[in-house]
């Protein structure tokens, strides 16, 4: 083998070992934006949750104050969006 065969093969050998030390990189990497992508996406979870129950606590205390007022159960279920049902059980 004549050494510029022999220095082709070696660079060869170089730039595959850098192409595949590249695409190791590139693989963690994408599991790591892959984990945090994860992440946020579960805590966006949470707070749609949070604010879901905090928006139904607030209809919840608001019908009370209107019961507690002698508001009528239909003008409740009007302006609170809470169910016939749900008012009743606050009574």
């Amino acid at each position: 083998m004549s050494i510029i065969r022999f220095l082709r093969n070696q660079d060869f050998d170089e730039l595959l070992d850098e192409a595949i030390a590249n695409m190791e990189a590139a693989q963690i990497e994408a599991e790591a934006a892959k984990a945090r992508a994860e992440e946020v996406e579960a805590k966006m979870k949470t707070v749609e949750r949070n604010l879901a129950e905090s928006k139904k606590q607030t209809q919840l205390e608001i019908a009370q104050r209107m019961l507690a007022d002698n508001l009528s159960i239909d003008l409740v279920a009007k302006f609170t969006g809470l169910s016939m049902e749900e008012i009743e059980d606050l009574k």
